[in-house]
């Protein structure tokens, strides 16, 4: 079973939640995921700043990924 969870800025666009979700279950099943997927849809200066803090990169990307399944909070 997957729990969803999605942040959205409020630096950009209000997406529907609806749009997301048939992502959310491919990427689930596809990577045989359970507990919890969370998405954070942001801008392109706050994306450049998590990439920068966490992978070093100071750059906008697409898409960054932390796999976070030895978490024991989770």
């Amino acid at each position: 079973m997957i729990e969803y969870q999605v942040h959205q800025s409020e630096l950009i666009e209000e997406l529907a939640l609806v749009d997301l979700k048939p992502l959310m279950t491919w990427v689930a099943e596809d990577y045989q995921v359970s507990g919890r997927l969370s998405i954070a849809v942001l801008s392109d200066p706050e994306i450049r700043e998590i990439n920068n803090r966490y992978l070093g990169h100071d750059y906008e990307t697409d898409c960054i990924s932390f796999d976070l399944s030895d978490q024991e909070d989770l």
